[in-house]
């Protein structure tokens, strides 16, 4: 790999109130880490957000991408709550840390990420469902 292939370093964006971080079933492999600000997580349904998550500095979100070795879509839509300060990761950084981890513990991560991409799953489809009053 020469010196302009590598990854980049951890990158810091920025993001104002409302606006739109992650769109659920885009693809995607970076995993962000809240520095500054909140963060909602949440499935859309007609014109509903059914939040899933809200979370505050130290927070990370994306990392089902990466557990799931990027052969899904994004699960959810984030969006900032106020002003928000990110740290993004690329992939690449973690998955030599990841290679290390004894197969058990990737065992127990894996069905771990099974059980919650089902449960988001079962979520969406009872959001749909379910007639929102107020958006």
């Amino acid at each position: 790999m020469t010196e302009d292939e590598k990854i980049p370093a951890i990158v810091h964006l920025s993001y104002p109130k409302g606006e739109l971080i992650i769109k659920e079933g885009d693809y995607g492999i970076s995993i962000y880490k809240v520095l500054k600000g909140n963060v909602r997580i949440f499935k859309k349904v007609d014109d509903h957000k059914f939040t899933l998550a809200t979370l505050e500095r130290g927070g990370v979100f994306g990392e089902m991408a990466f557990f799931n070795f990027l052969h899904e879509p994004r699960s959810a839509s984030v969006e900032a709550i106020d002003d928000v300060e990110l740290e993004v990761w690329h992939p690449a950084l973690l998955a030599d840390e990841y290679k290390k981890i004894s197969p058990m513990l990737r065992y127990v991560l894996r069905q771990t990420l099974n059980r919650l991409m089902t449960l988001n799953k079962v979520i969406g489809d009872l959001a749909a469902k379910r007639k929102p009053t107020s958006t």
